[in-house]
This record gives C-alpha cells, structure tokens and sequence, in this order.
C-alpha cells in the first residue's frame, strides 16, 4: 500500500522484532511501561481521579478531569476548550444521559464527545481517552501511535476491516473512524491469539491494557526523541545512556553507538 511509504525500514525492522505479536512478546512491552516510573504514577493519580467523580453532571468536577487526562496523557486539547470541554460533556449528559452510555459500552458516545457545544476544534483521542477512563472494558483509546501499528500491520498483510489508511486515521466522520478503529483492535487481538488483555472472568478486552502494549510498540518503533530512548532503555535495548548537552549518546545490547 503506497499510503505506508512513509514509515522508514528502521522503524518497520524494529516492529518485526515483536512480531507475530504474542502474548509473550506483549508481556515485555507491558513489562516496560511498569517501569516507566512517571506513567505509572500518572495512572495511580488519574484512577483516584476518576473513582472519586465517576459522573458527569458537575462542571468543575468534569473540569478536573478533562485537565488532568489532558495533560498526562497529552490527550491534544486546547486550552482554550478545556472548559467549553467540560460544560460541553454536562450538558450532553443532561441530554442524552452520558452515565448510562459510559456504563452500557456505547461506542457511539465518543464522537458525541468529541465535538460540538463551543469546541473550537473536534477531539477523538481526548474523547476516547475520557470514555476508556470510566469504562476500561468498554471504550478502546484513540492513539496516533496505536494507529500506525494497526496501519503497519495491515501494509504486513495482517487482515484487519480497513482496506485504506485514510478510514482509521483521517476520515472525516468520526463516529465511523472510531468504529472502524475499535474493530481493527478486536480484530488484532482474534488474529494473534492473544489472551493478555482478556479479562479472564468475562473474556472481554480490557483495553486500557491493550493499549498499553500497543502505544509502547508504537511510540518504540515510530516515535522520535528522547522518549524513544526512554522506551528503548526500559526495553532493555540500551545498556547505556550518557546525556550530554542536548545530545543523548546511546550504547545498544550489540554495542552500536547512537547519538540522538
């Protein structure tokens, strides 16, 4: 698909190590956020968070929310919508009951989210990221990185339900992106067998923890940055890191010396 020429051999030969993506190898990707130390508290703070205002008719509790997902996990919302963000989620819950859709796993609630009131601009990640908040089970995360494994997967000949890139990453309707979105992650779970995100009472994906493994293989093989060198270094790919000015000078397993 000429639509994947842009990711370099470097980052597909990276994604090749990990593949076929079984549960094994998800276990190290898992392993690696675990010691990413500032994730994990990220991840304790918001649980508090959001087990304290599990809901959505209050705007300064909704306020609350929407700052601290936005800002651990740079969910791309604006200042500027942060509380046309919150009023705009109370006053779709005294319409349409967002609670109850929350509780129930109604995918079509995310886009209802993601746009509209005074919004500047719409929101799928930020939307997506608030559902998977109060229902971890329900509502998979909208992730740029996460896409681009899906995206290179498919260019692998994995089957998932998109045939173009543009209906997962930039169709305009978003409700259907979603959708299509949340499908292809049902569909990369079914394909590699994998039973690390099941929930083993119910044998539903917890998709928090699918996320998890797929965002630290996407950032790791298509990120850029310090972060990359961080992920890498919690892989266990890098022995030693010396940081020098604003140069980062890396030492792999083999010895290979990079300088980012």
């Amino acid at each position: 698909m000429k639509e994947n020429k842009n990711y370099s051999v470097e980052a597909m030969t990276k994604l090749d190590q990990f593949l076929p993506l079984t549960d094994e190898n998800a276990q190290k990707l898992l392993d690696a956020w675990d010691v990413l130390d500032d994730y994990v508290l990220q991840e304790i703070s918001l649980t508090s968070l959001f087990n304290t205002y599990q809901m959505n008719d209050d705007e300064s509790e909704v306020l609350l929310k929407c700052v601290a997902l936005n800002k651990f996990y740079s969910a791309g919302l604006l200042n500027i919508d942060l509380i046309p963000m919150a009023k705009h989620i109370v006053e779709l819950n005294s319409q349409i009951n967002i609670d109850k859709a929350l509780q129930e796993g109604d995918w079509t609630i995310v886009s209802k989210i993601a746009q509209g009131g005074e919004l500047s601009r719409s929101y799928l990640s930020f939307a997506s990221k608030y559902c998977n908040w109060h229902n971890p089970k329900k509502f998979p995360i909208y992730d740029k990185y996460v896409v681009d494994v899906l995206c290179a997967l498919k260019n692998k000949g994995v089957t998932l339900n998109f045939s173009k890139i543009r209906e997962i990453r930039d169709d305009a309707n978003l409700d259907k992106r979603y959708q299509t979105f949340g499908n292809a992650l049902q569909e990369l779970v079914k394909h590699f067998k994998l039973k690390f995100p099941l929930d083993k009472a119910s044998g539903e994906i917890i998709y928090k923890i699918l996320d998890r493994a797929l965002w630290i293989l996407g950032k790791f093989c298509f990120g850029n940055g310090v972060s990359v060198a961080d992920i890498a270094l919690a892989l266990g790919e890098i022995l030693l890191r010396v940081i020098w000015d604003k140069y980062i000078v890396c030492m792999s397993k083999k010895g290979t010396i990079k300088v980012i």
